[in-house]
């Protein structure tokens, strides 16, 4: 839980919820990604890999690293506003 949820659902029930259901959707949108997409971001996002190091880890061109990366923050990207 991150110091926004934690205020949240100490000082305001709607965000609280508003945030639960943000956390489900992303989850939800992360799920659908192709694999690939999703696996360089995670890396990139949530492991903090750079994106050479990526490259060698899956195998790929670190050119190809970065187009999976972009489009899977674009595919997020659209469907959080299409959520909006």
């Amino acid at each position: 839980m991150d110091l926004y949820e934690h205020q949240a659902s100490n000082d305001d029930p709607v965000a609280s919820v508003y945030s639960n259901c943000l956390t489900k959707h992303l989850n939800k949108i992360l799920s659908e990604l192709p694999i690939e997409l999703k696996t360089a971001l995670l890396l990139k996002e949530v492991e903090g890999f750079k994106y050479e190091e990526i490259a060698a880890i899956v195998g790929s061109p670190t050119g190809t690293i970065k187009s999976r990366i972009s489009r899977a923050r674009e595919r997020i990207a659209a469907e959080m506003n299409a959520w909006s």
